[in-house]
């Protein structure tokens, strides 16, 4: 039975007697490894900043708000190309640096898969098995495993919330409706036979269809799991309750008395909007960050057997009932007709009776007869024209189908010599025995692309069905669409491929530099129905601007718009409609009553960033005061910095390599030192055996990725698969077993009661701590948080009786699924902790002069955890040796020691009071959402148990209907004991962490002697 709640890797087994590195050294490290705690639990979110990806802004600020919230249930719905998988893989990588046996499953079309895979590793430091693979057939159980829709399909069992603590969703809109709903009840609870949910879940769609009601029903399910209960007990559509609940909450705020309704204010968007979890960014308010879109139309006459091509167009049009779903047939074949011969000739053999055999036989024998193609004539007019002036521009051209497709990989290179070498086109078709729910096998997909990817194709020809999951934004900046889908969603997300946020946006975008272009080409058939489609997307900025979150009824207007404009019946008054109802679309969604609370804004946004990217680093910093840049700048090259101790000073073996395939990239190897294999610190990755075979290979800085990310590299001759790539970073392996590894070796060592001899440090000329040379030093170090380990603060005894005295197994079931969520609840509250009130590393240096610790200046203080220098780059690194004998009487070592203890003690809580305020209000606001969730809880747990308990059973039934009843209402209780104790254990965690008193403190009596 569950009883605590994270646990944590085995720890690694230090031998100080055997141990022959530096000690001084090791001590330094010790404090850098506190260092890098610091910089995670404050403006690294708990960990979730360690991703191989630069921080934007707006994914700043909405990881941080779900990482702060009471749970995490969200969806976020960011516009197309603002990076909401690399915000998903920051939040995977804090749950799992908070729990390191945190647990994922991730639900993703088909064609996302291998896109998941491979961006787990590259930037969120997890390895990701997707359900069939060899991996999970050999019983593996991996931190993210990925599902696919049909995975479910076959077999519903798959989605077991009994072992994995968070599900994510990509791309719900292309995920059939009834696999949808299984997931939602996976979610929620609610309507199935399952004892526990998924107890974190997150939605990852920018177009997640909530003017749908049936789609509103699903998300809200699995994000609002008991105000849908709820809303389902009392018959009620779910956006109608939570209106109720927002105006319930303006009342309430307007009665509050004024000394009182700080808290109120703080707390009312996070408890009662409709929108309270839901994200939604936009490129409007990022558009810094991004690139300019530019839009060209190619409008080109038709030929004579074109001309025959519109005319039986517009009467098959005609003769078609309206309403018909556009994306079926005879609208099919009609687009079809507009793109190549080949499509014309095979969607006129599918028509059949759609029209007089006379005309179609005729338009059929002009499209076989007659060679011209107007179409293709402007399209090598574009691509001749452009690469005259740019002859190294790529381009992405949608053909619509694979004739089409066919067609101009076999016709471009005839007319345009550079592209007649293999490989200088790259095609992606849609396989002929692909399904709607597989819609092409990853691999081909990734196979295909590859040329265009490396640089050796020019021009990449795909379908419209390519949508999200291949993004060629490195790639390309050039979008040609040969054939217009007549779908905006899927222009939408076509465009979405190569508008999205860029390699080294955010540097330009911070120094107000230019973010780069996107081109956009249509090519339009004068007089086809193409042509009134292409007027109509331009009324709603289509072309100018991601497709926002539409109404229910601006989505059908817009279907409409569609059809009456390629049936020739749309009007410049019903274009001006259309240009009126889209200017409103950018401050749509849903409509909120607590709009003006809301916290997510970009103004507060880019208020909470700047607050954490521009503070000053936490020393030991080892960065050149020259370096004035964002703080995860700093650390990268502060971890540079230790890495340098680590290896100069023999702790590791550390060096520089490139790729042997590609030699522009570099990046560090790491192995164990010469002579001293497993020690210091035994990291659980890397063998002992020899360099050749066991070291690791990693990236520290952002710069240093290559574009896309690598999974792998071949670091010497004969390595036939390639070495995985690390990125050294919190939630990466390595970097996170030497932080704690060194965390716990130097409490050992040099903590408050250790014994701590006397030491000689041995350094060169010019060292910046020779004016200190041949005097007695204390350094000592104080390190605290907010943080209390879960396991220590334990279930309530209350609650655990509520489990022991359950009798049946399902009953029990639900109950630890219950105490699971509460316990997930508490790391909740603790996150929030660490972010309102962040940790405190105090450094303290003593000079021995005479009889008397003089202080060093607070200034020179950081100076003496650096052995390598300010910018860590001095050589060759001190070298300690014991003391022959104690120069330094002990009782003067205790009095120094003493001193600085008093002094560390003194300034920790000095260092919160000016966020005192803040976190009073914060945790004001804190309680009032707790008690939110809670009611909520309770709320549905009565409606369930008086629902039950109101059935009429059979005689046979009698037993286990009072089972389930006596289930509910134990269910019922537990849910007011959790209420009461998470209330109770966030203020105690809070008193505790306002008092503040050190964690760790270590000391190191050593004396500087220059070499001779």
């Amino acid at each position: 039975m569950l009883r605590s709640g994270s646990e944590r890797k085995s720890k690694p087994r230090f031998n100080k007697q055997t141990m022959t590195v530096d000690p001084f050294l090791v001590f330094t490290s010790g404090v850098q490894a506190l260092r890098r705690r610091a910089e995670g639990l404050s403006w690294g979110l708990g960990g979730a900043l360690g991703v191989a990806a630069d921080p934007y802004p707006h994914q700043v600020g909405t990881v941080e708000r779900i990482l702060k919230e009471a749970r995490i249930r969200h969806l976020i719905a960011d516009e197309v190309g603002l990076g909401k998988t690399v915000q998903a893989l920051m939040i995977i990588n804090a749950l799992r640096w908070q729990n390191p046996k945190h647990k994922t499953v991730i639900v993703a079309p088909e064609r996302l898969v291998g896109q998941w895979q491979t961006e787990a590793w590259t930037r969120g430091h997890v390895r990701a098995a997707v359900v069939g693979s060899e991996e999970v057939e050999r019983g593996e159980d991996p931190a993210v495993l990925l599902v696919r829709p049909r995975d479910i399909q076959e077999n519903p069992g798959i989605l077991d919330p009994s072992n994995r603590h968070l599900l994510i969703v990509d791309e719900p809109q292309s995920i059939q409706l009834e696999v949808m709903e299984a997931i939602a009840r996976s979610c929620s609870g609610l309507r199935t036979s399952s004892p526990v949910r998924f107890r974190q879940v997150l939605v990852l769609s920018a177009t997640p269809r909530l003017s749908d009601p049936r789609w509103r029903s699903i998300i809200f399910e699995m994000i609002e799991p008991e105000r849908t209960g709820i809303s389902q007990f009392q018959s009620r559509e779910i956006s109608d309750y939570l209106a109720e609940l927002e105006a319930e909450a303006l009342s309430r705020l307007q009665e509050t008395p004024s000394e009182l309704r700080l808290a109120e204010q703080n707390a009312i968007y996070s408890t009662s909007s409709i929108n309270r979890h839901i994200s939604r960014q936009s490129r409007r308010d990022w558009s810094q960050y991004l690139p300019t879109r530019t839009n060209e139309i190619i409008t080109f006459e038709p030929a004579q057997a074109e001309i025959k091509r519109l005319e039986l167009i517009d009467e098959i049009i005609s003769n078609s009932p309206s309403r018909r779903d556009i994306s079926a047939a005879p609208w099919i074949q009609v687009r079809a007709m507009l793109r190549s011969r080949r499509s014309a000739r095979a969607a006129m053999d599918q028509l059949g009776g759609q029209s007089p055999d006379d005309k179609v036989s005729a338009a059929r024998r002009l499209a076989s007869d007659d060679p011209v193609d107007t179409r293709f004539e402007a399209l090598l007019d574009l691509l001749s024209t452009d690469w005259s002036r740019r002859p190294d521009e790529r381009f992405i051209i949608v053909a619509g189908d694979a004739p089409t497709i066919d067609m101009l990989n076999v016709a471009i290179p005839r007319y345009i010599e550079e592209l007649r070498e293999d490989g200088s086109i790259a095609v992606l078709k849609r396989p002929p025995s692909a399904t709607d729910e597989t819609a092409i096998d990853i691999q081909y997909m990734h196979e295909a692309i590859t040329p265009f990817i490396d640089g050796a194709a020019r021009l990449l020809i795909i379908g419209d069905w390519v949508q999200a999951g291949l993004n060629l934004h490195h790639t390309s900046r050039n979008i040609i669409f040969y054939s217009l889908p007549w779908d905006p969603v899927v222009v939408d997300q076509l465009i979405g491929r190569i508008d999205r946020l860029r390699r080294g946006g955010l540097r330009r975008g911070d120094a107000g530099k230019f973010a780069g272009e996107v081109r956009i080409w249509r090519l339009i058939m004068r007089g086809a129905p193409e042509e009134r489609v292409s007027k109509l997307f331009d009324a709603v900025r289509l072309f100018q601007r991601p497709l926002p979150q539409l109404s229910e009824h601006d989505a059908q207007r817009l279907a409409d718009s569609i059809e009456n404009a390629a049936r020739g019946e749309i009007a410049d008054a019903a274009l001006k409609e259309l240009e009126l109802m889209s200017a409103a679309w950018d401050e749509e969604g849903l409509q909120s009553q607590l709009s003006d609370y809301d916290p997510s804004t970009s103004e507060n946004i880019v208020a909470l960033v700047d607050r954490k990217m521009s503070s000053n680093a936490i020393e030991p910093s080892i960065v050149s005061e020259e370096c004035v840049k964002t703080v995860t700048l700093k650390a990268e090259i502060a971890n540079e910095g230790w890495l340098r101790i680590l290896g100069k000073g023999n702790i590791y073996q550390i060096s520089n390599r490139h790729d042997r395939e590609d030699p522009d990239l570099a990046f560090k190897t790491l192995w164990y030192a010469h002579g001293n294999p497993g020690q210091p610190i035994p990291l659980s990755e890397i063998d002992t055996r020899n360099w050749m075979t066991d070291h690791a290979v990693f990236l520290a800085k952002r710069r240093a990725l290559s574009v896309p990310p690598r999974a792998k590299v071949i670091t010497d001759d004969g390595e036939e698969h390639g070495r995985l790539l690390r990125f050294f970073d919190h939630g990466e392996s390595i970097h996170d077993e030497l932080v704690q590894g060194f965390h716990r070796l130097c409490h050992d060592t040099y903590g408050k009661d250790a014994d701590n001899p006397e030491f000689r440090a041995i350094i060169a000329n010019g060292h910046h701590l020779e004016p200190y040379a041949s005097k007695a030093i204390l350094l000592s170090v104080g390190y605290a948080d907010a943080s209390v380990k879960v396991e220590e603060q334990g279930v309530p005894a209350e609650l655990l009786r509520l489990v022991d005295d359950e009798r049946t197994t399902a009953q029990r079931a639900r109950l630890e699924g219950d105490l699971s969520e509460y316990i997930d609840g508490i790391h909740s509250d603790q996150r929030w902790l660490n972010a309102m009130l962040p940790p405190s590393l105090i450094l303290r240096a003593s000079v021995l002069e005479g009889s008397i610790w003089q202080p060093v200046p607070d200034a020179n203080v950081a100076d003496f955890f650096k052995p390598l220098g300010r910018d860590g780059r001095f050589s060759p690194a001190p070298r300690s040796v014991p003391q022959s004998r104690a120069l330094v009487s002990p009782s003067l070592i205790h009095s120094g020691k003493v001193a600085h203890e008093q002094s560390i003690a003194s300034e920790l809580p000095a260092l919160l009071k000016a966020s005192f305020s803040q976190f009073k209000s914060g945790l004001e606001a804190r309680v009032k959402l707790i008690d939110f969730e809670y009611r909520d809880l309770v709320e549905l747990r009565k409606f369930q148990w008086e629902s039950r308990r109101s059935d009429t059973v059979g005689e046979a039934q009698r037993e286990m209907f009072k089972g389930q009843v006596l289930g509910l209402e134990r269910r019922l209780e537990a849910a007011r004991l959790m209420r009461k104790s998470r209330r109770e254990q966030l203020l105690q965690r809070a008193t505790a962490a306002i008092k503040r008193r050190p964690q760790e403190l270590w000391h190191l009596n050593i004396r500087f002697v220059v070499q001779t």
